[in-house]
């Protein structure tokens, strides 16, 4: 049987994509949809259909993390802002879910465990397998089985907290967030707060610290090496593009902070709304940073990658681009900013909502995002995977959603329809997490990627229907017979 190749230039690598008929899918229980593969000269990505995390006719879900089992791939962790549907105003909560065989099958809940309502979920597993759920209270919930049984801890803080995120280093779990002396507005920058515990999430008795005077909003934490506690945020006015990137460190498990500065990186954020011609179905957005760290015992082992939305300075064009930063001493210093997505530059299309994961076993580095690339009246939006095995320097873009949808408003009074996705990876394998409305209202979405040697597997031959579609995505594909 013959078969053609044709490779196109793409940006630092030749991408060969092949759509391979998911004929085994229903063996393997991914469902519909079809298994793509990418090809580079460098690694081969097996990108599985995607999975509808225990989706519910009667509920929505946005604002997605995840997180992987250290040590057990097939073990994953996530949670979710979660609405009536039909939404009704000012019904919120938070949902849980669990998959032990890596992604394919889901369990968990649409409600708080014990209860505890809230909103901005960050979902974390511990080294022995622990998993965390922290949001708006701030609460921190902890199971040690898989949600079979959870412990629950409102924390006390005198105040209000938006925009909570934490991360875990076994006994320590540590929790930040924009705090107000009033409620906080949806995205209303503030002084950032952070709390701790050292007995695993027990007991909370440490009193709140300053990690940033403000205006400072969507922080994001990271554990180092030798477990610093590395914290970024944006910095700008509610509704207006973000003006910076703020960051702040802690050498002894939070107890003291190094000092808040911003970045030496040039930001022109694209917070406030995008895709107004949508009319009343414009959205929210943000450029808020995801740090990544290399944990792996790899040539990079250390680095730090920092990620978020760009328009109108460099790297990025007129239009909203995902930029990328590294640093390799500990945030001392930053590099110049790199373009993630490789499509046509200034072109009119919007990438937004990046959030980045380094594999801790080879150094890999993943950035999940949002594209409407393929649309020609920039509408139409699909979830891409940029991968890099080079410390970013040149990554490779992979469409990762089966199919695109078109974003629109969950909460219209606001224009709110989330405000973040998630991804984490481990051992070759990455699992992006988003949420789309393909099936009429906003649910959570996964797909395991698995990363191979070059041209593993790889065989079918040319479809011609694909020959466009190829050329756009400076790729080939082909279709088995």
């Amino acid at each position: 049987m013959k078969s053609s190749t044709f490779l196109h230039p793409g940006r630092g690598f030749h991408v060969l994509l092949v759509l391979l008929a998911c004929v085994f899918c229903p063996a393997f229980g991914y469902g519909q949809g079809q298994t793509r593969i990418v090809v580079t000269p460098q690694f081969t990505a097996v990108v599985n259909p995607n999975v509808a995390i225990l989706p519910r006719s009667d509920s929505a879900a946005t604002e997605w993390s995840i997180s992987v089992h250290p040590s057990n791939p097939d073990v994953l962790f996530a949670s979710a802002n979660t609405q009536l549907w039909p939404f009704v105003h000012g019904r919120h909560a938070v949902g849980w879910f669990v998959s032990t065989d890596g992604g394919n099958e889901w369990s968990g809940s649409y409600e708080p465990p014990n209860g505890a309502m809230g909103d901005d979920p960050a979902a974390a597993i511990g080294e022995t397998g622990q998993m965390y759920l922290s949001h708006i209270g701030p609460v921190v919930s902890k199971t040690t089985n898989n949600g079979a049984t959870w412990s629950t801890s409102v924390i006390s803080i005198a105040g209000y907290d938006d925009k909570d995120h934490s991360a875990v280093d076994y006994p320590n779990v540590y929790l930040a967030f924009s705090f107000g002396e009033r409620e906080l507005e949806e995205l209303q920058p503030s002084p950032l707060k952070f709390v701790r515990s050292t007995d695993d999430g027990v007991t909370w008795p440490d009193p709140m610290r300053e990690i940033s005077g403000g205006p400072s909003v969507g922080v994001n934490l990271q554990i180092g090496l030798s477990g610093e506690i590395y914290a970024v945020w944006s910095y700008g006015a509610a509704g207006s593009p973000e003006t910076g990137i703020g960051f702040n460190v802690s050498y002894d498990a939070g107890q003291n902070w190094s000092g808040e500065r911003t970045l030496p990186i040039p930001v022109n954020g694209i917070g406030g709304y995008l895709k107004a011609g949508y009319g009343n179905s414009r959205m929210r957005v943000n450029s808020f940073p995801s740090l990544a760290v290399d944990k792996s015992n790899g040539e990079r082992r250390g680095w730090m990658y920092l990620v978020w939305t760009q328009r109108d300075i460099q790297p990025a064009g007129h239009d909203p681009d995902i930029a990328l930063s590294r640093s390799t001493d500990g945030g001392v210093s930053w590099s110049d900013p790199v373009r993630v997505n490789d499509d046509a530059f200034d072109n009119g299309k919007d990438q937004w909502f990046p959030w980045a994961t380094v594999d801790p076993a080879t150094g890999a580095l993943d950035i999940v995002f949002y594209d409407s690339r393929n649309d020609p009246d920039n509408l139409q939006t699909e979830t891409y995977v940029a991968h890099s095995i080079d410390g970013g320097s040149n990554s490779v873009n992979m469409k990762i959603s089966d199919q695109p949808f078109t974003p629109l408003c969950l909460e219209c009074t606001a224009y709110y329809h989330g405000d973040y996705i998630g991804i984490t990876s481990l051992s070759n394998n990455a699992w992006p997490c988003w949420m789309d409305n393909r099936d009429g209202h906003y649910l959570g979405y996964v797909s395991k990627i698995t990363y191979e040697s070059p041209y593993a597997g790889v065989h079918g031959m040319w479809d011609p229907d694909f020959a466009q579609s190829a050329l756009t995505h400076q790729a080939f594909l082909r279709w088995p017979r």
